[in-house]
């Protein structure tokens, strides 16, 4: 939940000591393991926030949540069980389209750039991940690149989600330099 919530520097560090009070004024349907019709019953008998959840009485809140509710109560304040199996962040995705020639016609690269973004989306699906970041680089005729990225407003493995969603957004993202002599890669980071 905090790595949702960035601080300084993009970290959001949390304490051991302050996470109760860090968890509390965090909205209910923010818990982890709450279902939206859970959250809309809470609401509705005044439990708006996680720490809210914390002070139901127990009997209260099985009546609500059913049997998961002891677990989400403790998540409420601070207590996961749940074990953290240290390793590496994921690799950058990558996918790439090299044209053989220089290319003057904005067709070809949009049709690149779609296609790209199609098993961009397949790959992370595959590897069950998502990308938070998509960064487009193109090598334009004198070898110089030009890169862009964008954050998602969500982490995503959906081509809609990838390419920019609405129409008007494809087409601003598929817009390409006149002289691409390739188009290079089209990655994507975990983020």
């Amino acid at each position: 939940m905090a790595s949702a919530r960035p601080g300084r520097g993009g970290i959001q560090y949390v304490a051991p000591s302050e996470t109760e009070q860090f968890l509390a004024p965090q909205p209910i349907e923010d818990s982890c393991g709450i279902r939206r019709a859970q959250a809309v019953e809470l609401r509705r008998l005044g439990v708006e926030t996680i720490g809210q959840l914390a002070l139901v009485p127990p009997a209260t809140a099985l009546r609500i949540l059913g049997h998961p509710a002891r677990l989400l109560q403790e998540r409420a304040r601070g207590i996961d069980r749940r074990t953290i199996l240290p390793g590496r962040a994921p690799e950058p995705v990558r996918v790439r389209a090299d044209f053989s020639r220089d290319v003057l016609d904005g067709l070809q690269p949009r049709a690149a750039a779609l296609q790209l973004v199609t098993d961009l989306a397949a790959r992370l699906r595959t590897r069950s991940q998502a990308a938070r970041t998509v960064t487009v680089t193109v090598r334009m005729a004198d070898q110089k690149d030009l890169s862009k990225s964008r954050r998602l407003p969500a982490a995503s493995a959906h081509s809609d989600d990838l390419l920019g969603g609405s129409q008007p957004g494809r087409d601003r993202a598929l817009r390409s330099p006149c002289r691409a002599a390739r188009s290079n890669p089209c990655g994507s980071r975990r983020g």
